[in-house]
């Protein structure tokens, strides 16, 4: 009974301390690692929902913050004229979840940066996102990096980032991609005109799991100005190449994938 008590408490502290956190009306807030959950959630839904909060810019991240949460949040978005950045990286929304926040984008015209990472959103929420993408004009920096996508989130989201004319960068870091998706991204090197930062690394590409890294080195010498792996000047961990600059797309990073058996066809 003590432990249950002590547990009660506690989740009543954060909800009054969150509650007087957003009685402030902040034009920025970051809520980091405060573990409220779905309560909390729930709690800054309703206030993003009021017509009198200004925030622009929301941090919400490693709350483990669920699907319920995301729900609230996401039919926050449909009423919110304000807000312009949500970082919800690091809590566990999952695919329903993202499914929500999805729809909601479809209507929303004032997000403009979106940080899902590290949700375990998988493919269906991938899926779900590439319909959110093709309606939306307004985001333009989107973070879906660590969330346990397949090929088949992996090449909806590179047909989807094809139709987008104001994403200008996509975060896909660890997501276990390799290359069953190359040939698509290859693609979006040649006819993307909006996207400039492709972030790839740590999905083992040029592992030689059944891909062609040919696809994606061949796509990107005709599309890039700067091809970075990582950052570095040269050698195994990354280089840059100069070329044409014949679609926006200006910086790929491959940081800790086989990056020589891309740049050797660069």
């Amino acid at each position: 009974m003590e432990v249950c008590l002590r547990c009660c408490f506690k989740k009543y502290r954060l909800r009054y301390e969150l509650k007087q956190k957003l009685s402030l009306n902040p034009a920025s807030l970051t809520l980091h690692n405060c573990q409220f959950e779905d309560d909390g959630a729930i709690i800054t839904a309703d206030w993003l929902s009021d017509p009198n909060t200004i925030c622009s810019s929301l941090h919400l991240t490693k709350n483990g913050i669920g699907n319920i949460g995301a729900i609230a949040l996401a039919e926050a978005l449909s009423y919110n004229i304000n807000l312009t950045e949500l970082h919800l990286g690091d809590n566990a929304i999952g695919p329903g979840g993202a499914s929500a926040i999805a729809e909601a984008l479809k209507d929303n015209t004032t997000l403009t940066y979106l940080n899902l990472g590290d949700n375990m959103i998988g493919d269906e929420g991938a899926i779900a996102l590439v319909g959110a993408l093709e309606h939306n004009t307004t985001i333009s920096h989107f973070f879906v990096g660590e969330n346990q996508m397949g090929k088949e989130g992996a090449v909806a989201l590179a047909e989807g980032l094809k139709k987008t004319s104001t994403l200008i960068a996509i975060y896909l870091n660890r997501n276990g991609i390799c290359f069953a998706g190359d040939a698509a991204y290859s693609e979006i090197t040649k006819e993307s005109t909006a996207l400039i930062s492709l972030y790839l690394n740590r999905n083992g590409m040029g592992s030689g799991d059944g891909g062609d890294p040919q696809a994606m080195a061949a796509g990107g010498a005709s599309g890039m100005a700067d091809l970075s792996a990582g950052g570095e000047a040269d050698g195994a961990g990354g280089a840059i190449k100069e070329s044409n600059m014949l679609t926006a797309l200006t910086y790929l990073y491959l940081r800790d994938d086989n990056v020589e058996k891309l740049i050797d066809f660069v």
